[in-house]
């Protein structure tokens, strides 16, 4: 397919791969029809070496994420493999795990051990410069949430009290703890990354991509902001320290 050609009109199928064009940074732009979601046209963003993936995936739209993934379906062979890999059968597989794992020349552990994730949470930008092997927890622990407005991850408002929280959820727990009230969403949000830093070491180098960190703070700003993460820490610990300390005093004089 060239780069000046049209887009074609849909077959029987609800998808078509229609074209691609060559972009000035050595990707590719990727076309595709589709009569599934809210767009005609979806456009999604590979490296040039890896074009015969994108010609062989169509957009399939995600409702309840309210976005498209670009995936392929699975041949017999292949989900067999898979499943004599230890990982779950399935039809389909996403665009970012066929790339990353092209990249890395070996196959991903799968959840919850190993994920593709998106470095700037955009699922149509399958470039490799935009993809990392993850582990499930911390892949989903990066998502921003746009079910109450844009925030930054563990950090929610509570308007009972007029302060931001710090909200942790442990691995298997159904309920959610409050790591401590704070003035402002990005003390929210460093502590929270704080907890999480200990239970997946190397978190804050995730985050410091963070789309929406990026946004607020820019790149320097958001490195050094998690860069000091052990001093905040170590803050906060010594004020739940002076808390506990005051209440025991309390109790001791009464």
């Amino acid at each position: 397919m060239s780069n000046n050609e049209t887009h074609k009109r849909p077959g029987p199928k609800s998808f078509a791969y229609t074209g691609h064009r060559d972009l000035p940074d050595g990707s590719v732009a990727v076309y595709y029809h589709t009569t599934a979601g809210p767009e005609a046209v979806v456009t999604a963003y590979f490296d040039a070496e890896d074009l015969d993936l994108a010609r062989a995936c169509y957009p399939h739209w995600k409702a309840k994420a309210g976005a498209y993934r670009i995936v392929r379906h699975l041949t017999r062979v292949e989900k067999a493999e898979r499943v004599a890999r230890g990982r779950k059968a399935c039809s389909l597989v996403r665009a970012e795990e066929l790339v990353l794992e092209r990249a890395l020349g070996r196959p991903l552990a799968g959840t919850p051990a190993e994920v593709a994730d998106h470095i700037n949470a955009d699922t149509l930008d399958n470039r490799r410069a935009n993809l990392r092997a993850l582990s499930q927890r911390l892949n989903v622990a990066l998502r921003v949430d746009t079910k109450r407005g844009e925030r930054l991850p563990g950090a929610s408002f509570d308007t009972s009290r007029d302060r931001w929280q710090a909200l942790w959820r442990g691995p298997g727990s159904s309920k959610q703890a409050r790591l401590g009230y704070f003035t402002t969403e990005l003390e929210a949000f460093l502590a929270y990354q704080s907890r999480l830093e200990r239970e997946q070491p190397g978190a804050s180098i995730a985050f410091a991509a963070h789309p929406l960190l990026l946004e607020r703070l820019g790149r320097p700003a958001a490195t050094e902001a998690l860069t000091a993460l052990p001093s905040v820490q170590q803050r906060r610990d010594v004020e739940r320290l002076a808390v506990r300390g005051g209440r025991e005093s309390h109790r001791s004089a009464v």
